[in-house]
């Protein structure tokens, strides 16, 4: 008797299939759009569900490292304090507290989330960091928040921080009429900064997408440019699955998992 499929889906390009073979035991595989396939066999009294996990994290890992332990072991290659490492609070941490002190000063998130009056308050947070590419997406951000859009964006932004995910297709209709380009780094910029009860973090899509491939995390295949809740959904469970597994390094908050993140995918070797 051929081995009976319990389960299979596409994640992305990748093909996954989970089977019951004639014998009674659960075998599990993937195929990759570059050519990579494996078989994940189950171990003996495995329940169904944890072998599919395994798979996907298997399927999705990227090759070239690492999982979280690799990513860790990275970081502190970078940084042998941790978070507590005098180069990474000059370099990734303090200008970010400094940043989040001017936008929760000068933008008060109550505030501009039902009233106007904070379009250069933002020009101004958006400026204080090289977190917005000053080259392709800040001028036109500029341009469009200095115009008749300027305080219904920070609004709608605002909004979405304190928990309205349904206005990212608000900020997504403004930042098309306004030709904005990295709609997700404009979305997610001001909720990063802000104090709030939610956690946040700002969204970049190469670096993100590269960490997640490299410790298997399915955000590297769900990610989409444009502003869906699913999408920022994957993204905020890739970010706590992240800060559970580096919980050892004592993170204090979402800059540090944030700035992990963009460590161990964009610093040079």
């Amino acid at each position: 008797m051929p081995s009976r499929t319990l389960r299979s889906d596409t994640v992305g390009r990748v093909r996954l299939r989970l089977a019951k073979r004639s014998d009674g035991t659960l075998a599990a595989r993937y195929w990759r759009p570059d050519g990579i396939t494996d078989v994940i066999e189950g171990d003996p009294g495995e329940h169904q569900d944890d072998l599919w996990a395994r798979l996907r994290t298997a399927a999705l890992r990227d090759p070239a490292y690492f999982g979280f332990e690799g990513a860790i072991e990275r970081f502190l290659t970078l940084f042998p304090e941790g978070f507590q490492d005098p180069n990474f609070l000059q370099q990734e941490r303090n200008y970010k507290i400094e940043a989040s002190t001017l936008v929760n000063t000068t933008v008060p998130l109550g505030t501009a989330a039902v009233e106007g009056g904070y379009v250069e308050s933002a020009i101004r947070a958006y400026h204080s960091t090289n977190l917005i590419d000053a080259r392709w997406e800040r001028p036109a951000l500029v341009e469009a928040l200095r115009g008749p859009d300027g305080d219904r964006l920070i609004q709608h932004i605002a909004n979405f921080a304190l928990g309205d995910w349904s206005r990212l297709a608000a900020i997504a209709a403004v930042c098309a009429r306004c030709k904005v380009t990295g709609k997700w780094p404009v979305a997610t910029y001001l909720p990063f900064l802000w104090q709030t009860d939610n956690p946040h973090s700002i969204l970049r899509y190469e670096p993100t997408t590269t960490f997640a491939a490299r410790v298997g995390h399915e955000f590297a295949a769900v990610y989409d440019p444009d502003l869906k809740p699913t999408v920022y959904h994957s993204f905020l469970d890739l970010l706590d699955t992240t800060r559970t597994a580096i919980a050892d390094l004592e993170p204090r908050d979402m800059i540090d998992v944030q700035s992990f993140v963009w460590v161990v995918s964009k610093y040079p070797d």
